[in-house]
């Protein structure tokens, strides 16, 4: 099917006006240090926490007056989102119910998931501490996980054992402490307020620890949002700059003064390691930020990287899965096809450097698919953001792998089940919902459209498409969608911006009637 046939001129020419406002607004959006500034949205569990806690310790009244009017007066956009709410204001939580929906959700690290978010949710008072789980506490094992993940579980076995009316190994509390004290200052620690909050839960009835837990609630209620809550996380200025700057990229052709300051600000961000983060504040280098961050770098000027991307690839050749998945943090943890499909697009320009590991990634993400075309999601609500993922790889596996390549049947067989996949899943107003049958969201069409665009035999779900994106724009040019991003799995959290980066992104990939946006005075 030829696109430029499909769409209509005048279809075709208001998406062109979109395009060029998105341009415009991310632009707008760039700080001085080169980055683009987005500020996480208040969320009720990490309000509720920080509430309890201040109300233990007594402190910043005038803190917790804000925190009960976010609560009382914001909408929760889930339904563990609207049991904090209940439990921080007293009011009845259906405890069976969170208890049947933390049990429901299926994930690879099994029990271990159902300690946190049931501990969580213990903390805030919305159901009463399980000392019935499978898992012993008292024998979690920390070290060899991600930083948050290592912090977390030393956190839970203290607030276990203290709750099954024991006392705190030392060790446990000292390692805590010493992870904590090696935070810069009083910020926010990894720049994660929830680890935070429930590191300091674990500490508080110790007195020893007074210091480390003052510094951390001042830096707590440092960033309380103007609506009153407190987010997940303190920014992903790292991702999101990544994202929107491969989105300029395209967008401009390159041209565009922004670009390489937005460079600058990603190979300064780069770690010893070889990767990056999600935000300047983390130590924790991840598959996810490091592939964008080479998938921007290597759009903005191969050459000029080449010492930074020549690190960053060696950082994912040594995480890979000798199977041939990536996890998302540590060599040896269980991989997942969407960072797996997220390094293919970040190591396949390479591919003679890197054959043996994408050969073997590419079979992962093949054998990965479900008989409906569909794959299991991993840090998103979204199906289509993962088929996205996964169908850039592909393409571009297909356009650099030597014709007769042994896999190319089997990898045009997974892009046309995913794209009758997402053809069937489109609703009848032209977009997409996290999976078939909710009602559609900005995000997950956007990440859909591009599939679209690029592999649909039928130009009317392209056409459809494109009039819900056009008809969810704002006044100003911009577009907002309830969040897909999820931590912990599954609770969702939101960045506004990114409704806008993938919108662009999408955009992009529609065929140009005229020579591509520059930049003049007036972008």
């Amino acid at each position: 099917m030829d696109v430029r046939t499909a769409i209509p001129t005048t279809l075709l020419t208001e998406c062109r006006s979109v395009q060029q406002r998105l341009v415009r607004h991310h632009a707008a959006l760039l700080s001085e240090a080169g980055y683009i500034h987005d500020q996480c949205g208040s969320r009720m569990l990490e309000s509720a926490l920080l509430l309890d806690l201040l109300g233990k310790d007594g402190t910043y009244p005038d803190v917790q007056l804000r925190l009960r009017h976010y609560l009382r007066t914001g909408r929760p956009d889930s339904f563990l989102e609207a049991q904090s709410r209940s439990a921080a204001l007293g009011d009845n939580c259906d405890r069976q119910q969170i208890e049947e929906h933390l049990r429901g959700f299926r994930h690879f690290t099994g029990e271990r998931k159902y300690l946190l978010l049931s501990t969580l949710f213990a903390l805030i008072g919305a159901v009463p501490l399980d000392t019935s789980s499978s898992t012993d506490p008292t024998t979690l094992r920390y070290g060899g996980q991600a930083r948050w993940t290592d912090l977390l579980l030393c956190a839970m076995k203290i607030l276990h054992v203290r709750g099954r009316g024991g006392a705190p190994d030392h060790t446990d509390l000292t390692y805590l402490a010493n992870l904590l004290q090696d935070n810069d200052g009083d910020r926010v620690w990894e720049g994660h307020l929830l680890v935070h909050l429930v590191a300091l839960h674990a500490l508080h009835p110790s007195e020893t620890h007074g210091d480390i837990i003052r510094n951390g609630i001042k830096a707590l209620v440092q960033t309380v949002n103007p609506d009153g809550g407190i987010p997940f996380c303190t920014e992903q200025e790292i991702w999101g700059t990544a994202l929107a700057g491969v989105a300029l990229a395209e967008a401009t052709n390159l041209n565009h003064p922004a670009l390489a300051k937005m460079g600058h600000f990603i190979t300064q961000t780069q770690r010893h390691d070889g990767g990056w983060g999600y935000t300047r504040t983390t130590t924790q280098t991840d598959v996810d930020d490091t592939s964008k961050c080479i998938a921007f770098l290597r759009k903005l000027s191969p050459a000029a990287h080449r010492g930074p991307l020549r690190s960053a690839r060696r950082y994912l050749e040594n995480i890979a899965d000798p199977a041939g998945g990536f996890p998302t943090y540590v060599k040896g943890h269980r991989p997942e096809v969407e960072l797996t499909a997220e390094a293919i697009i970040a190591l396949s320009p390479d591919w003679p450097h890197h054959t043996p590991t994408l050969n073997r990634s590419l079979d992962y993400i093949l054998d990965a698919q479900h008989r409906d075309g569909n794959f299991d999601l991993s840090w998103t609500l979204s199906a289509s953001a993962v088929i996205l993922h996964v169908i850039d790889a592909m393409d571009d596996t297909r356009h650099l792998a030597f014709p007769g390549h042994r896999r190319a049947a089997s990898i045009t067989h997974a892009i046309n089940k995913a794209t009758t996949f997402l053809e069937s899943a489109q609703n009848p107003d032209g977009g997409w919902g996290h999976q078939p049958g909710p009602p559609s969201d900005l995000l997950s069409s956007v990440q859909a459209l591009p599939v679209i665009i690029r592999h649909t035999r039928r130009p009317s779900s392209i056409n459809h498409a494109l009039h819900y994106l056009i008809d969810q724009q704002r006044n100003d040019g911009t577009f907002a969608s309830p969040p897909d991003q999820v931590g912990p799995r599954p609770i969702p959290y939101d960045f506004p911006q990114l409704a806008n980066t993938p919108t662009l992104i999408a955009l992009n990939h529609l065929p140009r009637t005229t020579s591509p946006t520059t930049h003049s005075p007036g972008l």
